[in-house]
């Protein structure tokens, strides 16, 4: 975490993108007022960078006419501009890398020299103090309240442009005529919530979503589950919600990237109109591979019975440190965390490199020495999560396990909790994590990626 404070602390958001390529995935900007295309605009261009875009909508004009024109005339899924009225936000999101939340807007005084306030956070720190589940709320609630910009608004965007820059006169009329235009949503705004009433409202969500996304994988199970649609090297007897899971870990790898970059926004685009063709095609490759694509036997064959053993529900608490560094080395998300964090926040010394058997073994000792506010080590509450209560209510102990501050295990996120779900109680629950879930995007399945 830094702050972003300019000219103050020499820190601008210029610095961020002149790092930020190489892991970000998707940017989502949520910034009211727009003048520069050079300083977010074209560098996801130029990038490569799917963009989506929230500006604000006013008689003031607030996003540049050549911005707003740039948007048009690209005509690209991987370019997005949404406009929302009731609107002041500055958040701008580089998905992989992480976010800024301050006072600046898209210009370039903004960017270069001015006195701006703001705080940067890494994705890790956004995990870490559970700060993703808001922003994908901030975004949705925005999402849901913008309207897209069309050639016909924009046309009268320009003349009032046009009109504001002849002259400088009370135009109210004019105005409130402006905010009434075919096809504008003149969204109220946000009353003030109560946080007991968002917290709610985020869980509602959440499991809403967490629910789609298990049917999602369900249907997408039943159809890998097939025969005819089981490649040559995969054994019979393995469940089908694992197949489910190693066949979207297969697309994802070999389908989905260009050069490191998964375009998953750009697949979901193309095919969210169509998902069971896209699935189709998907399946059918699938099907005709002689060998595994991205060693999807090694998890299948070896890791899915060995951490499945470990987490049975006579087993798991008493799992040892020694087994559990084996689970957190065979489990994607949790491995993949452990090579992401900080060596010194799971209690590593400071060197330049560490192997990633050694990461997650850190990371591993790091969960084991962890206890929540009830007093629960990390098998107890992985315990409570698999089996405290009916199957139908796992996704709300999910929640309580990732929202809730008393129930947490530091450094244990939804997405590693998801996908355990799925090793544990593979006839129940398929695994989900981030990996799975831009899987599914990219067959056009509108999930969230949490």
């Amino acid at each position: 975490m830094k702050l972003i404070l300019g000219s103050i602390n020499g820190e601008y958001l210029r610095n961020i993108t002149l790092n930020a390529a190489a892991d970000t995935e998707i940017v989502f900007a949520a910034v009211a007022y727009a003048s520069s295309q050079s300083v977010l605009f074209d560098w996801c261009l130029e990038n490569n960078i799917f963009l989506k875009f929230w500006g604000r909508y006013d008689h003031t004009v607030p996003i540049s006419v050549p911005i707003l024109e740039k948007f048009l005339s690209k005509n690209s899924a991987n370019y997005q501009c949404r406009l929302v009225t009731k609107y002041h936000p500055k958040v701008i999101w580089w998905k992989g890398y992480g976010c800024y939340v301050g006072s600046a807007n898209l210009s370039g005084a903004a960017w270069n020299h001015n006195v701006e306030a703001g705080t940067f956070y890494t994705e890790d720190e956004l995990d870490d103090y559970g700060m993703i589940a808001d922003l994908n709320e901030f975004f949705r609630v925005i999402n849901e309240n913008a309207f897209d910009l069309s050639p016909e608004l924009l046309e009268k965007i320009k003349k009032r442009k046009q009109k504001l820059s002849d002259f400088d006169r009370d135009d109210k009329d004019d105005r409130a005529a402006f905010m009434k235009l075919t096809g504008v949503n003149n969204w109220s705004g946000l009353v003030t919530t109560a946080k007991k009433a968002s917290n709610e409202r985020q869980r509602n969500q959440f499991l809403s979503e967490w629910q789609s996304t298990l049917q999602c994988m369900r249907l997408i199970a039943d159809i890998v589950d097939k025969t005819e649609n089981r490649p040559i090297w995969l054994r019979p007897e393995v469940p089908a919600s694992l197949v489910a899971d190693q066949f979207l870990h297969a697309y994802y790898y070999n389908k989905t990237f260009d050069g490191r970059k998964a375009n998953y926004e750009q697949y979901f685009e193309e095919h969210k109109n169509n998902p069971d063709e896209a699935i189709s095609n998907a399946v059918s490759w699938w099907a005709k591979t002689p060998s595994p694509p991205s060693n999807e036997n090694q998890t299948l064959d070896d890791d899915a019975s060995f951490v499945n053993e470990l987490l049975k529900r006579s087993r798991l608490k008493n799992v040892t440190l020694d087994e559990w560094k084996e689970i957190c080395c065979r489990v994607h998300s949790i491995k993949d965390y452990g090579r992401r964090v900080k060596n010194t926040v799971i209690g590593l010394p400071h060197k330049d490199h560490y192997t990633l058997e050694e990461k997650s073994d850190a990371l591993a000792a790091f969960h084991f020495a962890q206890s929540n506010v009830h007093g629960e080590n990390i098998l107890e509450v992985l315990w409570y999560v698999f089996y405290g209560g009916a199957d139908i209510d796992l996704p709300s102990r999910i929640w309580e396990t990732v929202a809730d501050q008393r129930r947490r295990i530091d450094r244990l996120g939804l997405s590693a909790i998801g996908e355990l779900t799925g090793w544990a109680l593979p006839e129940k629950f398929p695994p989900r994590n981030r990996r799975t879930s831009k899987a599914l995007r990219s067959l056009g399945f509108d999930v969230s990626i949490h």
